[in-house]
């Protein structure tokens, strides 16, 4: 399977996900709530088929940011 370029996508909301620019790397990526506070730039995903764990994604590329970022 292919995977999913998240960097390629324009930032806004498409489709319930949100692409924002990393302020680590300065790419676009999905961005997810971390548990422990901050938040996760996925850049590149890939589909687990078949499912693993109940995950159907893995992420190949992301960024961890500890501080919320000024949208």
């Amino acid at each position: 399977m292919e995977p999913t370029d998240f960097c390629a996508l324009p930032v806004g909301d498409h489709e319930g996900v949100r692409i924002a620019r990393c302020p680590k790397c300065g790419r676009h990526g999905r961005v997810q709530l971390r548990a422990g506070g901050g938040w996760v730039y996925d850049h590149v995903v890939r589909p687990l088929e078949p499912p693993v764990a109940g995950l159907h994604v893995e992420i190949v590329e992301w960024c961890d940011v500890p501080e919320p970022a000024g949208w």
